[in-house]
């Protein structure tokens, strides 16, 4: 997919280079997703005790400057963790990551949560992030991920940007969470490899309701079994994402998701036909029934929605709480009906102590999410889950849903030393009224991942084991080490 958009990447810098103005340091830049477990875990800090209205990810350079200010002097440990951190994005060009992972593991089948296709397969690992800014509103991010074992190289860290007060413009692999939860999202998280696409958002929050949004387009990497007629065919579907949010309080922030994934192979879809699907769902993407579609080769392809909401308290300590209601469909024909649902509840306690947090998170996801008639391969880029880790934990065709906890605790010995403590409980079950799910076939999983930190003056060291058994009863355990350079 990187070569297809290579031309189009090339003309936009040679044409953007020409037109280059006097530089001025600026905003337009995207802090890590799934990269650098110590800032992130800062980050979510910052977005609990200064109430910052986001339900989705990556969190803007810009916006993070905005309500980092807001606690200088309630959490000065904090603004200077987060300050220090984001001082290199402050030059014309930087390094801003450089890491690389060695690990064994005692099976090679194993997916690797939110690491954009990785299985356990792959023993070496390297990650760079730099970018250059060569004008006062456009900049260039270059980086990746690569690999050995499956999967290759990604270009996870490379997208160009436009940015102004207003809005900013990306054009490449810029990877997107839509969830205000942290370990898992229903819709987009970076269990898969990055789309590349063409996205527009709102840099900071705008107006007294601090309104946000994030609308893109591009295309999934190439997938079989894409059904028109009586026959199956190859294609590339096209990809749509959008998410909007708003905070009428302080205290609340809501907000709305929605992914459409559409076209492909011998489904041909017009602007007009995406136009549709957004407005009217239920006559676009549902055939026969009570639907004024009744040819099933017209459906508009696939489509996912979630609801949000993110209370930030300080009853005594801060406080974050957050619920979200997810739908695969509609139900019952009707638009505003959410059907296969998954309730999704959170808990964090950025503050359990001065030196430690909690994280809870708790999933009810019913029948249907990740498989598709339309679609043999799912709700899925390069066969790996777009949405939660799960998706990944069951049989590729199997639309049974699950029951998911997962606990997080996150404790500072010192300046030196850091560790997290994380598990999580999956029992696949047949959560629908229909009996077409055989869940014998499922094993409860149960995870354990435990991390140590050392902490140097330029650099970090992480030494983490990741254990348990998984949903077909197979036991695994993969240690790592990990040295990257701040």
């Amino acid at each position: 997919m990187f070569n297809k958009n290579k031309n189009l990447i090339i003309l936009w810098v040679i044409t953007l280079f020409i037109s280059t103005q006097t530089i001025a340091i600026s905003n337009n830049h995207y802090l890590p997703i799934k990269t650098d477990p110590l800032i992130e875990l800062e980050l979510e800090k910052l977005a609990s005790v200064a109430q910052m209205p986001l339900l989705a990810k990556p969190y803007h350079l810009a916006t993070v400057q905005l309500y980092l200010t807001k606690i200088q002097e309630t959490h000065p440990v904090l603004f200077q963790r987060i300050n220090q951190y984001i001082k290199r994005y402050r030059r014309e060009m930087n390094l801003t990551y450089l890491g690389t992972e060695v690990s064994y593991s005692n099976v090679d089948t194993k997916n690797l949560p939110n690491q954009r296709g990785r299985t356990s397969d792959s023993e070496i690992k390297g990650e760079v992030a730099g970018y250059w800014q060569f004008s006062e509103n456009f900049n260039l991010s270059l980086g990746g991920t690569i690999y050995n074992g499956s999967g290759g190289a990604i270009p996870n860290h490379s997208y160009l940007s436009y940015y102004n007060e207003y809005f900013q413009v990306d054009l490449g692999y810029k990877e997107v969470w839509f969830s205000p939860l942290q370990e898992s999202a229903m819709l987009l998280s970076t269990q898969a490899k990055p789309i590349a696409r063409f996205a527009i958002s709102s840099p900071t929050p705008w107006t007294d309701y601090q309104l946000r949004y994030d609308i893109s387009f591009g295309k999934l990497e190439e997938m079989d079994g894409i059904s028109f007629g009586d026959k199956q065919h190859t294609g590339e579907p096209g990809f749509l994402a959008m998410h909007f949010s708003a905070q009428p309080f302080d205290w609340w922030t809501i907000g709305v998701s929605r992914t459409m994934m559409f076209g492909g192979g011998e489904r041909n879809v017009t602007l007009g036909d995406v136009w549709d699907a957004i407005i009217d769902p239920i006559n676009s993407d549902n055939c026969g029934g009570e639907s004024e579609l009744q040819d099933c080769d017209e459906e508009f392809g696939n489509q996912q929605a979630s609801l949000s909401s993110k209370f930030d308290f300080t009853w005594g300590q801060p406080m974050s709480l957050y619920v979200e209601l997810a739908g695969e469909d509609t139900n019952d024909f009707k638009a505003y009906k959410l059907g296969n649902k998954a309730y999704n509840l959170g808990f964090f306690l950025p503050y359990l102590t001065e030196k430690s947090s909690l994280l809870l998170e708790y999933q009810h996801i019913e029948n249907g999410w990740y498989v598709h008639h339309i679609y043999a391969e799912g709700y899925r880029n390069d066969k790996y889950s777009m949405g939660h880790w799960w998706g990944d934990e069951k049989l590729f065709d199997d639309g049974i849903g699950a029951r998911i906890l997962t606990l997080r605790y996150n404790h500072e010995f010192s300046s030196d030393y850091h560790v997290d403590l994380k598990y999580a409980a999956i029992k696949n079950m047949n959560l629908s009224d229909e009996g077409y799910n055989d869940e014998s076939k499922y094993q409860r999983a149960n995870e354990w991942t435990i991390g140590l930190n050392q902490i140097e003056s330029a650099s970090i060291w992480r030494y983490e084991l990741y254990l348990g058994n998984d949903s077909f009863g197979k036991d695994f355990a993969r240690f790592s080490i990990k040295y990257s350079w701040q």
